[in-house]
Parts: structure tokens; sequence; C-alpha cells
């Protein structure tokens, strides 16, 4: 019974000796972290102190706009560089061995700032300059239709030298809507003068992949011209290609100053940037007899003579082609062995061809004395029985007018092989 008893003292007494080592434990942590909090304070509190000094004297040094830059910034530089961020405090002495160091950062600041401020003074600027530029574009282009195949933009107009200047005018001068609308006399001359930059870059291409150019005409203008982007091997003929996204896909980086990155930058409308990834294909032996099966001489037809034939091609697996499509297609050096469609089976191609145009944007109405920009076909019909009170049956082709250039480009893209009347069309020759 007296061994029971001790045992049970023993126990109970080692039970609290536990349970106060327990509590000691637990208090020296508190202890600890009371002792981290308090060092973390201090710390903090020297850091704020040198951080508050070392501005105070850049303010005296005339940074105060970057100081004051700085602290509308996520992440503030100045206060984590590491000479700053010190818990000591900064005497005379220590400041004139770091100034010089800090000093280079202010400058690396101000630029940050400049930029920015620059960055929101385009971005304010670019919100005029796109309402604005856009009905100027809409009724330029809706007099020059012949435009609309080259895809020229609000971007392509931003880097004119005319919009530019206005762009970029000194950041003190009011740049509002009447600053632009200023310049629609002389839209003439700033599309005509990047039209003619655009059409010289593309033209020296021909010497830089070494194709031969005839010895007269313009070999932009010639039917066997086909242009290739060796990013994404889209062809097309010129000024169609001009247009493609794969030509209007800079970056800012590419630019060669803020002002281009800016405009590289945009989200909703794209410029042409250049023509470096475009080359010229060498004309081979089956584009040209595409085009003396049309009846024209490969070496001298121009695009717009061609156009005008308004020819369709069949090969032998049923496809039907306009010439454009045909020769893109053989722009690959295959002999696709085309024959002409007849009169009557070209007429039928038309019908299928024209269930696709009603639904593009290729029509206008003939009859406004102000030019529209082209809309869908059912628009242009609404509009000739809104406008010019003619009912639906009583309108006629002649009532509505299609953007040719527009046209052959799209149905150069289109082969109407696949329609039941013309799957075994090849039988017929």
């Amino acid at each position: 019974m007296h061994e029971m008893r001790d045992r049970d003292k023993l126990d109970k007494l080692t039970g609290e000796y536990i349970e106060q080592a327990k509590l000691i434990r637990e208090h020296a942590g508190l202890c600890h972290k009371w002792a981290q909090k308090e060092e973390h304070a201090r710390t903090t509190k020297l850091e704020r102190e040198r951080f508050e000094n070392v501005t105070s004297r850049l303010r005296k040094l005339g940074w105060g706009p970057e100081v004051d830059f700085l602290q509308g910034q996520e992440y503030n530089e100045l206060a984590e560089h590491e000479l700053v961020r010190v818990a000591k405090k900064l005497t005379d002495r220590v400041w004139q061995k770091i100034q010089s160091e800090v000093i280079q950062l202010m400058e690396d600041i101000r630029a940050e700032r400049l930029e920015h401020e620059y960055t929101v003074m385009l971005t304010e600027r670019w919100s005029v300059m796109k309402s604005v530029a856009k009905g100027l574009l809409d009724r330029y282009l809706s007099e020059h239709p012949e435009m609309l195949e080259y895809g020229l933009n609000i971007a392509d107009l931003a880097l004119t030298k005319e919009f530019r200047e206005v762009m970029c005018a000194p950041e003190d001068e009011v740049v509002g809507s009447a600053r632009f609308l200023a310049l629609e006399g002389q839209m003439n001359t700033i599309v005509e003068s990047w039209r003619s930059r655009i059409r010289k870059e593309v033209q020296e291409l021909f010497v830089k992949h070494g194709i031969p150019t005839p010895r007269y005409g313009d070999p932009l203008d010639l039917v066997t011209t086909v242009f290739e982007d060796v990013r994404s091997s889209e062809r097309s003929f010129f000024p169609r290609i001009v247009s493609h996204k794969a030509l209007r896909s800079a970056k800012p980086e590419a630019g060669g100053d803020a002002y281009e990155e800016f405009v590289y930058g945009l989200d909703d409308v794209h410029c042409y940037e250049t023509c470096s990834m475009l080359r010229p294909l060498p004309t081979n032996d089956a584009m040209r007899e595409v085009i003396k099966l049309c009846g024209k001489d490969p070496d001298v037809a121009s695009v717009q003579e061609m156009d005008a034939l308004d020819l369709r091609l069949l090969d032998k697996y049923g496809r039907i082609r306009t010439w454009r499509g045909a020769v893109m297609a053989s722009s690959d050096d295959n002999h696709h062995a085309y024959k002409l469609v007849d009169a009557e089976g070209t007429a039928k191609v038309k019908e299928s061809e024209m269930c696709k145009l009603e639904q593009e944007k290729l029509w206008t109405c003939p009859k406004c004395e102000t030019p529209q920009l082209p809309e869908t076909r059912d628009v242009v019909l609404k509009h000739l029985s809104t406008e010019h009170g003619i009912e639906l049956p009583d309108i006629t082709d002649a009532d509505l007018k299609i953007n040719r250039a527009l046209e052959s480009s799209l149905l150069a893209s289109w082969a109407s092989g696949d329609c039941p009347p013309y799957k075994n069309f090849w039988a017929r020759f």
C-alpha cells in the first residue's frame, strides 16, 4: 500500500512537471514571437524612416515627380533598393556614399515615368482620333473603292506623317476632334503617299528574291504575279495580300520608337508593318498555261483584263475556279489540266457563287449621289426600298453595284466543285 501511494505521488509530480514544461515552452514561444514582432516593427520603422529621408533628399534635388510616380506603383523600385531598404539611420556621410547610385536609379525611373505619361497622352488622343478617323476613312474609301483591297485602316493612318504629327503634338497642346478633322482635305495626298510606299516596298521584293520582272509595265499588275507569306504560306495577288493578317501582326517590341510601339500594340485594329516576310513566286509553266487557256498573253496580260473576262475553269477533279484561283493553285508548279467552262455552265456556276456573294460586303447603291461603303446585298435591297421607293420585285441587277475587285479576290479562294450540278462536269469535255 505504501509503495502504491508513493507511485501515485510520483506520477502526479511527473505530470505536473510535464505540464509545467509545456507551459514554459509555450511561454518561450510567445516570447520569441513577441521579440520577432518587436524586431520586425523596429526594422520596419528604421527602413521607413530611411526611405522617407531618402525621398526627402531626392525631392530637394528635383526628383519629386519620380517619387510621386513610384507611390502609385505596386512595386516601388526605390523602396526595395538594397541601399535604401536598410534598417539603419541615414546620415549625411552615408548619403554621400550612396547618392550617385540612387540618382542612377532615379534616371531609369524618370524614363519610365515619361514613357508612362506619354502612353497615357497617346491613349487619350487615340480615343479622339479613332472616332474621327473612322469617319474620314469611310468617306475616303466610299469614293475610292479600289483601296478597299489594301485593307487600309485607321492604324495605318496613325502611322502616316500627318496623323502622327497630331498624335505626337506637345503635351500642353489641346488635341481635339477639330485637329483630326482638319486633315480631311489632305486625305488624297495622305493615302496616295501610303499606297505608293507600299507598292515600292513590294516591288523591291522582286530584286531581293531574284525574280525577273517585265521590261515594260508594273509587275504588280500582271496576271502571273502571286505573293506568298513565308510564315503562313498564304498566297494572294497584290494588293489583296497587303490586307492579310500575316502582314498585320506587328508586336509592340518591333516598333522603332515609343509611338510605333503604341500603334503596334493596339488591340482592336492592326496596321500593316512590313513586307519583309513576303516573297513573289516565280512564274511557272502551269500558271502560264492557265492564262493562255483564257486567250491572253501571260507576259503582258493585266489583272484587270483577266477579271473583265469573268471566265470559269474546271479541273479533272470537278473543282471550278476563277482564273485567279487557278493561277494560285498552279503556283506550286502542279499541272491541273484546266478546261474552260462553257457559257451555260458558267451561268450556273455564277448562280451558285451568288448565294455566297450576297452575304459579303460587296454591294452598293448606284442611285445615291453620296458614295457609300459596300454592304451585303440584303442591306442594299432594303436601302433601295426605304430610300428610293423601289419595291423588291421591281429591283433589277442594274439597281445594285458590286465591287468587282473585292469579288474577284473572294472568288479566288473558292472552289465550286462540291455543287451537285458540276460533280460530273468533266465528262462534258
